[in-house]
């Protein structure tokens, strides 16, 4: 069955030239990392591997300016970075399974229970 995720519109005039040079290198060129391009309301700016990605508002999309100005998403293996992150506000959200019972545990006293945040498992 086929959702709405499976079927993302793509540049028809960006994609056929690499795809005929390699098929074998297609699906990890740049098209679909650092080079993509999106009709998302925050288009990706900026793309550090294995770091984080940066994507800004969109000041000409079609339906208005989004409500955000700005996303950082931070990719952090280790999970008590993950947890200091959160609870030094550098972070305002989680959405990862590297973050183990102890570090929930621990988020729910200091984060929750100061009414800082909630968690959602």
């Amino acid at each position: 069955m086929l959702g709405y995720r499976d079927l993302n519109p793509l540049l028809r005039h960006l994609l056929p030239e690499s795809y005929r040079a390699s098929k074998v290198s297609f699906l990890v060129g740049e098209e679909w990392t650092t080079g993509y391009v999106s009709s998302w309301p925050l288009p990706l700016e900026q793309w550090e591997r294995g770091s984080h990605m940066v994507a800004q508002a969109n000041p000409d999309r079609f339906l208005g300016v989004p409500g955000l100005d700005a996303l950082e998403i931070l990719f952090v293996a280790d999970s008590d970075v993950i947890l200091a992150n959160l609870l030094s506000g550098a972070v305002d959200y989680v959405s990862s399974a590297g973050v183990r019972a102890s570090e929930a545990v621990v988020a729910r006293d200091q984060w929750v229970a100061g009414g800082q945040g909630y968690l959602k498992s």
